[in-house]
């Protein structure tokens, strides 16, 4: 399969999230940035705020190289991800992700998240261990104080029947395959 496999379209302000998680997220972020008059500030990821998603939260800190290329790091993987990935990603680079085609996709998204502004929602079927989950994603930007997006932060939901992998053991060339994608 193939990154070009995935379909792009954004969620509208009235449609329905299937995780109550994920609703209550992208509601706090719309309110945040209604009072910004922009897009929420890096302290939206607040710890008690968000304490409801601790461990299903990914950070991630936008980075430039020196011909102004856009990368995106891992500055913080929550504990539920590792656990269901069996690796600790934080301080590593998006790109670098074991699984190729993951990374590929997921940095388009990060992409289409910080050029449109906008939340990016996903929904995708993934190999843990020997079965297949439907894990959602939903992904929102961050400004600096400068009103620039620094800063992804994005929640991941796993259904709870998916296993833990033991840290340190991943799904090497195991695929995974889309169910529906939107941002």
């Amino acid at each position: 399969m193939k990154s070009t496999d995935f379909t792009l379209q954004q969620v509208s302000p009235d449609e329905g999230l299937q995780q109550p998680e994920l609703q209550r997220l992208l509601l706090q972020w719309r309110e945040a940035a209604a009072a910004a008059g922009g897009l929420p500030g890096l302290d939206f990821a607040d710890p008690l705020r968000l304490r409801y998603l601790l461990g299903a939260l990914v950070l991630l800190d936008i980075a430039h190289d020196a011909m102004g290329h856009r990368a995106y790091r891992y500055r913080l993987v929550g504990t539920d991800i590792v656990s269901r990935r069996g690796k600790d990603y934080t301080g590593r680079f998006l790109h670098q992700h074991d699984e190729d085609i993951f990374a590929q996709t997921a940095i388009d998204a990060c992409d289409i998240a910080v050029e449109e502004r906008q939340p990016i929602y996903a929904t995708l079927r993934r190999q843990i261990g020997r079965g297949f989950y439907r894990v959602q994603y939903l992904t929102l930007p961050l400004a600096g104080p400068s009103g620039e997006i620094e800063r992804l932060i994005t929640a991941q939901i796993y259904p709870p029947e998916a296993p833990s992998m033991p840290y340190g053991m991943r799904n090497q060339g195991m695929p995974y395959t889309t169910l529906k994608r939107a941002c």
